[in-house]
Formats: structure tokens, C-alpha cells, sequence
């Protein structure tokens, strides 16, 4: 064995016990590539054992006499079992001549992790609330107000519908505010106690004009409004 290969043990042995019972730790010896295992760690994840030959990408590898990088990192490899892998490979050379000698193989198990990962996105999938309410003329990006007062909740009302109508109030005309009062009735804002005073005095109105606004909203055809 190779005194660089004979070195490596200790470092084999620490990160078996650093990355856990998750992680299989290869060390691989080139002379003898059909026993190239010399020492393993957690090998329960592959099943072999010291002694065992090195793999068929070893072999391509060693074959084409090495790889253009000194590791190959993060692949995805799998078990017999059928266990999905994320496996690093680093390539370890002697230093007088640059041959390949050996290598060492880590094997991260990710069955549990991907178990997890489908944990977690079926607990965060969320659905489109207006996938879910099915109110007439609403859009796709309806949302809720976490207000702390009915006055936030009026004011940001308004400011939706300002934006959906694309003119500011003190340029609106009367056909403008009759859209924007239904556009507020048909977010529930009157169902709020003193809401028609509330808007009044944000629009500069008198409540009566609210009123007449709001009769009149009831004859114009749902699809004209914005």
C-alpha cells in the first residue's frame, strides 16, 4: 500500500464520525483494483466492505487515465437497494509523478432527507386563493388584509380600486367614482359600520352622493366594471 494511501485512514475515520450515520466514507487503493477497498466507514449504506473491488466509474476513470479535476463533486449515484446518493469523489495522486493511486469516496445517503423534502413541500404548498373563493371579477392576485383597524381596511380598499380604475380621485369624473364605489361594494367595504361616512370624507363627497353612487352602481352590467 501506498504510504500516502496508508495516511489517509486516520482522515477516513474522522469524517465517518463527523458526517454521521448518513455517510459512507470509501478509501480506495489503485494498485489493486480488485480489492481496492482498504478502508470504509458506515458501510452499511453500500453494503461492501474492505476488500471489495473498485467501481465501474473507477475503472472507466482509471481507464481513460484520470479526469481533467482532481474530485468529482456531488454526483448522484444509487444503491442496489435502490437508495439514492449524493456522492463526492476525490482523486489522490503521488506527488513525484501525478499518477493516480487511490481515491477517497464519500456517499451521502439522502433517502431520509428526500423523505423530509416531500415533508416540507406538501406541508408549504399553498393554493391560489382565487382557485378557492370563486367570486365573480376578481383576479388572480386577490389576496387578504391582515388589518389592524376597518379604517386600514377602507383605505387600502380604495387604494386597490384607485389602481385598478388608473386615475387618481381628484381626476375622476362621475363615471370614475360610480366604479370605484362599486368596486368597494363588491369587496364587502359597506358591511363595515359608518363605511359610507368614512369614504365620503376620503372622496371628498357628501354620504348622500355615496348613496345615489351606490343605487346607481346597481344598474350598470358587472362586466364594465375594471
Amino acid at each position: 500500500m501506498h504510504p500516502i494511501i496508508q495516511s489517509l485512514k486516520p482522515l477516513v475515520k474522522a469524517l465517518g464520525k463527523m458526517l454521521g450515520k448518513s455517510c459512507e466514507v470509501v478509501l480506495h487503493d489503485f494498485s489493486d483494483t480488485e480489492h481496492s477497498i482498504v478502508m470504509i466507514v458506515n458501510n452499511y449504506i453500500t453494503g461492501r466492505q474492505v476488500g471489495d473491488p473498485l467501481t465501474d466509474l473507477g475503472l472507466r476513470i482509471l481507464r481513460s487515465r484520470g479526469c481533467k479535476d482532481d474530485a468529482l463533486v456531488n454526483y448522484e449515484s444509487t444503491t442496489k437497494t435502490g437508495r439514492k446518493l449524493r456522492s463526492t469523489t476525490t482523486f489522490i495522486r503521488d506527488p513525484k509523478n501525478k499518477k493516480l493511486i487511490g481515491a477517497i469516496c464519500i456517499n451521502f445517503d439522502l433517502t431520509d432527507y428526500e423523505k423530509m423534502k416531500r415533508i416540507w413541500e406538501d406541508f408549504c404548498r399553498t393554493t391560489p386563493l382565487f382557485e378557492q373563493v370563486h367570486l365573480e371579477g376578481e383576479s388572480k392576485d386577490m389576496g387578504e388584509t391582515f388589518a389592524h383597524s376597518p379604517k386600514e381596511i377602507l383605505q387600502e380598499a380604495i387604494e386597490r380600486a384607485v389602481n385598478k380604475i388608473g386615475k387618481p380621485l381628484s381626476n375622476m369624473n362621475k363615471d370614475d367614482r360610480v366604479k370605484l364605489i362599486q368596486l368597494l361594494d363588491k369587496e364587502g367595504i359597506f358591511l363595515i359600520k359608518g363605511a359610507v361616512d368614512e369614504v365620503a370624507r376620503e372622496l371628498g363627497l357628501s354620504r348622500y352622493t355615496i348613496y345615489n353612487y351606490l343605487k346607481e352602481s346597481k344598474f350598470k352590467n358587472p362586466k364594465e366594471v375594471i
